[in-house]
């Protein structure tokens, strides 16, 4: 029986979201451009809007009762992938105070659970900041086998997009939905 703590995803609200930027605006790492409050709040909008459009989502992640950081996911662009179709990019951010408590396994667990279950996505991928070396060393750290794009792989035209789109080199990463059916004991 697997003793990881148990992370809900939950749709935010209003207050959770201005407790999630009063934590986590000031952090080198926060994945909103704009660090402002009027700045989330138009982040927020965005990822609502991807909402509605099933094209993506935006939950915020709790453990006992508390907001420990927030996972989002979004339709891969079909142009940006050559051949493969159902491809989902992830994305997790756990807020400062919480990093180095044994949190990150359950919150990718959570999503990859809401990927792979809810979505249907056939492949997840992340995009990590080179400079990033913490979130790096702390996937190498995840039970499942993640590729990693190496830049002439089924993903290089994602990374370069995204590497494009963030103005710095980002790495990315990529697992199929198989791969994680078989070597996860918690997808239910």
């Amino acid at each position: 029986m697997n003793q990881e703590p148990r992370v809900r995803l939950v749709t935010p609200g209003a207050r959770t979201l201005k407790t999630l930027w009063q934590l986590g605006h000031a952090d080198p790492y926060w994945p909103i451009p704009d660090c402002s409050q009027d700045g989330m709040a138009r982040w927020v909008n965005t990822w609502r809007a991807a909402s509605l459009c099933g094209w993506g989502g935006l939950w915020t992640a709790w453990y006992n009762r508390q907001v420990i950081g927030m996972v989002t996911l979004s339709r891969v662009e079909p142009a940006l992938l050559g051949n493969l179709e159902g491809v989902w990019e992830g994305g997790t951010f756990l807020l400062p105070a919480q990093r180095g408590r044994g949190l990150n396994l359950p919150v990718k667990q959570a999503m990859l659970r809401r990927a792979f279950a809810s979505r249907q996505a056939r492949w997840l991928v992340l995009a990590i900041s080179a400079d990033n070396l913490r979130a790096l060393a702390a996937l190498t750290r995840l039970p499942w086998p993640w590729q990693r794009e190496d830049g002439t792989g089924p993903f290089a035209r994602l990374q370069r997009y995204k590497s494009w789109q963030t103005g710095k080199p980002m790495v990315v990463f990529a697992l199929a939905r198989a791969h994680w059916l078989a070597t996860d004991d918690m997808q239910h």
